[in-house]
């Protein structure tokens, strides 16, 4: 009964935490909506919407799921104390979030041409898209960041990357937005995922990893329970 009540209690206690973090991304996202629509216009926020949707559609493409079924098994070799055995997948799914954010972020580059003509019905935000690769890039990393802190059940860490990754971001892009005007736009993308990639390092780089030397035959071989479910 009293093991009950403790989850009962620890529920109730990521829930409010969380429900918290929400409320304060919300309103930085209104800021930043209502922000970057008066100093950019309307066209800016439309060319924003589509070089965004493309990014992610292309990172859904290529990151394996592995954002969401790490965690699974995270968490469970981590609920069988075996410390050895998760610091090696720890490092197992780095590895292999290099691997999806590498070719994330060359596919966005090899098929710039046709996303620009996709998207933008031009030829003339090729180099946009070639840029992006390089936000492609940060955000697997750092969903594969995020990953280890809620497989590890390190839930204040977790809000902590999540409140202060999308402040600072908010902070780099707004004076991007003001003295380059639209063609801050891609900068402005990628400096906030390379924010948010750095404030998650910082966290989850206090959760061990393996330091043995691990191949990417080694990590697809014994990450595929991972790649599978994803």
């Amino acid at each position: 009964m009293a093991d009950q009540k403790g989850a009962y209690r620890q529920v109730l206690k990521a829930t409010s935490l969380f429900g918290g973090v929400q409320v304060v991304n919300i309103v930085l996202a209104i800021v930043r909506s209502k922000v970057i629509a008066l100093l950019i216009g309307p066209e800016g926020m439309g060319i924003a919407s589509l070089f965004n949707a493309t990014l992610r559609m292309v990172s859904g493409f290529t990151n394996l799921g592995l954002e969401r079924s790490s965690v699974k098994e995270l968490a469970y070799v981590r609920e069988r104390q075996d410390e050895e055995a998760a610091s090696r997948l720890v490092a197992i799914l780095l590895k292999l979030v290099w691997v999806t954010g590498l070719a994330g972020g060359l596919v966005m580059a090899l098929a710039s041409p046709w996303l620009s003509q996709w998207a933008f019905d031009s030829p003339d935000y090729v180099w946009g898209f070639v840029w992006l690769g390089l936000a492609v890039l940060f955000r697997q990393l750092t969903a594969g960041n995020l990953a280890v802190l809620q497989g590890f059940r390190r839930l204040k860490w977790l809000a902590n990357a999540n409140v202060i990754g999308n402040t600072a971001g908010l902070g780099l892009t707004l004076p991007l937005y003001y003295f380059l005007g639209l063609e801050g736009i891609v900068p402005a993308i990628i400096g906030s995922a390379l924010v948010s990639l750095l404030v998650t390092y910082y966290f989850s780089r206090r959760i061990p990893k393996s330091r043995d030397a691990i191949g990417l035959k080694t990590a697809f071989r014994d990450g595929r329970p991972m790649i599978d479910l994803g």
